[in-house]
């Protein structure tokens, strides 16, 4: 009886042909922190430009959530909470 991997050496493609090896442990949490990090510089800094420039909420939730006054600083802290979280997560994987 043979197999054909081991169970700690599981592939799978991602897309266009991008091969993971996840060593049998799931979802890598890495790809969960940098798509976290991600949206929150996408949220703040599109939050932020649609309240200085008054354009359309769109999908921007600062615009959704909060009163015109606390828009643009919050959009800040969220562009600068996902920019750190980023940033923290490339150091992170450099070192490993």
């Amino acid at each position: 009886m043979t197999r054909d991997a081991p169970a700690c050496r599981r592939q799978r493609v991602i897309s266009a042909g991008t091969v993971v090896t996840d060593g049998g442990k799931g979802f890598p949490m890495k790809w969960i922190i940098e798509t976290v990090g991600i949206v929150l510089c996408v949220q703040g800094v599109g939050g932020a430009l649609s309240a200085i420039r008054d354009w359309n909420r769109s999908w921007f939730l600062v615009r959704y959530l909060l009163p015109d006054g606390a828009q643009i600083p919050v959009a800040v802290v969220i562009a600068l909470l996902g920019a750190v979280i980023l940033l923290a997560n490339s150091r992170k994987s450099e070192n490993a």
